[in-house]
């Protein structure tokens, strides 16, 4: 699955919601140690443990490989993710969010006999690709319960649930992250979100990387 194939894959976005400035500057900090290493003394994760760090990077790295241009590992998305929910969620969304990790690291020890600081890209990229290759009707099923209360919810789904809370999650934030990064503003994007002046008919080349100034 290359870039182009992903981003069609993942299209269709839901999850928790994000306010565009707590983003940003969530990402600009992490952005502070670009590639480094999450083991090294320049990031501390704020929530996940390390077992979680490396399947939400894994995921995340599957969604946004990198190509001829940067993917979501090397802009360091999973740090992002890692404050967001540190920061933005409640106890209650954390916990959900925590449960579905481990179900989903049990999921990755059966499919493919790996941990998560083992598997490689391939193993995440069939295990993703197991759980959202699913027919319209339950993918209609599974949207209609991340709405719901878990108190409301047939015991039998609670299980799908938790996983695609963290599943569908890990999604939303990894576009979110990697599409308000200062990089991509600044180096991939032609966007000006507050423009000074209107100008139509005007070759893109001329306003130059202008997304994020």
């Amino acid at each position: 699955m290359d870039r182009r194939e992903a981003l069609m894959f993942f299209a269709k976005s839901m999850g928790v919601a994000v306010t565009l400035p707590t983003a940003i500057a969530t990402l600009t900090a992490c952005q502070v140690s670009f590639g480094k290493d999450v083991g090294s003394n320049k990031y501390s994760l704020a929530i996940l443990s390390s077992k979680q760090y490396q399947m939400v990077s894994g995921i995340s790295d599957v969604i946004l490989p990198e190509s001829e241009i940067v993917g979501a590992e090397q802009l360091n998305v999973a740090q992002f993710i890692d404050q967001i929910i540190s920061e933005t969620m409640t106890s209650t969304q954390q916990k959900h969010f925590i449960i579905g990790a481990e179900q989903f690291e049990r999921e990755l020890n059966y499919h493919c006999q790996q941990k998560p600081n083992c598997a490689q890209f391939n193993h995440y990229q069939s295990l993703v690709s197991l759980f959202f290759s699913i027919p319209k009707h339950k993918q209609q099923q599974i949207f209609s319960q991340q709405m719901l209360a878990i108190e409301d919810i047939a015991v039998k789904d609670v299980y799908d649930h938790y996983l695609y809370k963290f599943l569908l999650t890990t999604r939303e934030l990894t576009l979110l992250g990697y599409y308000t990064s200062e990089y991509v503003g600044e180096n991939i994007m032609n966007y000006d979100p507050v423009p000074d002046t209107y100008q139509p008919c005007i070759d893109v080349t001329d306003v130059d990387n202008a997304w994020s100034s």
